[in-house]
């Protein structure tokens, strides 16, 4: 799944329980409007080139653990 990938799915108004992101093609902006849109409740597992400042992002959204 890519960026354009995440924007198709909020179009759709499309909500998920989980999402893992592992080895895909989202990028910091994507996971951005996924936070935005509210599009999951939890993400499994995260691109290994996730800055530390979207983590955190998501770790204050509640949709990964922090740690």
């Amino acid at each position: 799944m890519t960026d354009a990938g995440i924007d198709s799915l909020i179009g759709q108004k499309r909500h998920f329980a989980s999402l893992d992101l592992d080895r895909t093609g989202v990028t910091d902006a994507g996971l951005k409007r996924i936070i935005e849109e509210k599009l999951t409740d939890r993400i499994i597992r995260l691109p290994e080139d996730t800055s530390d400042e979207v983590r955190q992002l998501l770790a204050e959204a509640g949709m990964i653990d922090d740690d």
